[in-house]
């Protein structure tokens, strides 16, 4: 489906610049499974950087984190 709309816009996407990650607390959620596009895999990553801070596959958060979405709720 992300294909069709993204052919239909004229919009092609970029499998360097746009890794994955599955996020979960449940460890066996996380699988080893590969999203491939156009017969290309897109690179799975375990951590990545919001809003300054580290959220890892575990849905793991830094403190800052926890403290920006905290004062943007508010």
């Amino acid at each position: 489906m992300l294909v069709e709309v993204c052919d239909e816009k004229d919009l092609e996407m970029n499998v360097e610049k746009t890794p994955y990650t599955i996020t979960s607390r449940n460890i066996e959620v996380l699988g080893n499974r590969d999203v491939i596009i156009k017969n290309e895999i897109i690179e799975k990553i375990n951590k990545f950087k919001y809003l300054g801070a580290c959220v890892t596959s575990k849905n793991e958060s830094t403190e800052k984190l926890k403290s920006l979405v905290a004062s943007g709720n508010a």
